[in-house]
C-alpha cells in the first residue's frame, strides 16, 4: 500500500501526541524565559534525518490501482525527511515538513515508487485543549510514470483527560486525482479518532483507532464508504547493554463497501481487510537509528484479483542530520 510506510514516518501528527503526553512530567520541562526564546536560533526547530534500507514484498501491489501481481521483490529505500516547529506566540505553534521517499525494486520496476509527501499543521491551545487545521498534500509515481496528486484539509482536536488518557479526532475531506485511471478521481471524506491509555507513562500504553471514510469518485463503480478500527500496544525497554528498544504492535480491519454493482463481478464489491504488524527501533548511536518491521495482510474480496494473503519485511538505518 503504497501510502502507509510514509505516513508512518515522522511526519505524522504524532508530534501532538508526543507534546501532550510529555505534560504528564512537567518537571522534565523547563519554560523558556523571554530573554533565551530571543536568543533561540530559528533552526532549533528544524530536524532533518536521512534514511536507507531494503523491503521485501511477496505480492507487489499498487492499492491506488487495485493492482495485485503475485510477483515478491526485494527493493532498495531512500528517504529524506525534513520537519520545522516553532512556537508562535504564547500558545499558538506551527509544524511543516517534507518527505521523500524512493524505492527501487531489484526486478520489477513498473512498481518503482518515488513519494513526495508535505504538510502544514496550525495548532493552538485553548483552555487546556489542543485544537487545529492542517494541510497535507501528497504526490506519487509508479513506475516512472505520474500516479496520484492528492491534498487533505483537516481540523481537529486533542485533550490529555488525565494522567493516564490523551483523546485525538478530526474531520478532513481528500481531494484525489489518479492519471491513466478514467473513472477514479474522487473526493472523500474523513471523520478520525484515537485514545492513548498510559499504563505506565510512555513506557508502556495501549492505542485504539476508528475511523470513518467516503469516496466518491467521478465514475460510481468507484464509490464506497469505509469503517476502519486498530488495536495497539507500545512497550519501551531495555536490552543487553541497556540500549533503549521501542516495540509496537498493531493489529487493522476494514471493511470496504461499494456502492454501486461492479459489472465484472455482477454484484457489489466487498472488501475485508486486516494487517498484522511489527515494529521495533533502537539507537545504534546517538544519531543513528535502526528500524525493523514485519507485516502480514489479509484481504478477502468478492473480487478474486483482491483477494490475497502478504507480507513485508523492512530493515532501515535512520541518520538524523539536524
Amino acid at each position: 500500500m503504497i501510502f502507509s510506510a510514509p505516513f508512518s514516518r515522522s511526519v505524522f501528527p504524532g508530534a501532538l501526541f508526543t507534546s501532550a503526553i510529555l505534560s504528564i512530567w512537567p518537571s522534565v520541562l523547563s519554560a523558556q524565559t523571554a530573554e533565551q526564546a530571543d536568543e533561540t536560533c530559528w533552526t532549533d526547530g528544524l530536524d532533518v534525518s536521512a534514511t536507507g534500507g531494503l523491503r521485501f514484498e511477496d505480492n507487489l501491489v499498487v492499492d491506488a490501482l487495485d493492482v495485485s501481481s503475485a510477483e515478491s521483490d526485494f527493493a532498495a529505500i531512500a528517504e529524506l525527511d525534513l520537519g520545522y516547529e516553532d512556537q508562535i506566540g504564547d500558545n499558538t505553534e506551527l509544524r511543516t515538513g517534507y518527505l521523500l521517499e524512493d524505492r527501487r525494486y531489484f526486478e520489477e520496476q513498473d512498481f518503482n515508487l518515488q513519494l513526495h509527501y508535505t504538510y502544514l499543521d496550525l495548532s493552538r491551545d485553548l483552555a487546556g485543549v489542543t485544537a487545529g487545521a492542517r494541510v497535507d498534500v501528497t504526490y506519487a509515481r509508479v513506475g516512472g510514470e505520474s500516479l496520484l496528486n492528492k491534498q487533505m484539509l483537516s481540523g481537529y482536536v486533542s485533550d490529555l483527560v488525565t494522567r493516564k488518557l490523551y483523546v485525538r479526532s478530526s474531520l478532513s475531506y481528500e481531494n484525489t486525482r489518479l492519471d491513466g485511471a478514467p473513472g477514479r478521481d474522487n473526493q472523500g471524506q474523513r471523520l478520525d479518532g484515537s485514545a492513548f491509555y498510559f499504563l505506565d507513562g510512555t513506557t508502556q500504553y495501549l492505542t485504539a483507532k476508528a475511523r470513518y471514510h467516503r469516496e466518491d469518485a467521478d465514475d460510481a463503480v468507484y464509490d464506497y464508504q469505509s469503517p476502519r478500527v486498530s488495536f495497539g500496544y507500545v512497550q519501551r525497554l531495555s536490552l543487553l547493554d541497556e540500549t533503549p528498544v521501542r516495540i509496537r504492535a498493531d493489529w487493522r480491519y476494514e471493511i470496504r463497501r461499494y456502492d454501486e454493482v461492479d459489472p465484472g463481478l455482477n454484484a457489489k464489491r466487498r472488501d475485508y481487510r486486516q494487517r498484522w504488524r511489527v515494529r521495533l527501533d533502537a539507537p545504534v548511536t546517538d544519531s543513528v537509528t535502526l528500524e525493523l518491521k514485519a507485516e502480514h495482510r489479509n484481504y478477502n474480496s468478492n473480487n478474486q484479483a483482491l483477494d490475497f494473503d502478504d507480507n513485508r519485511i523492512e530493515m532501515l538505518v535512520e541518520v538524523a542530520l539536524l
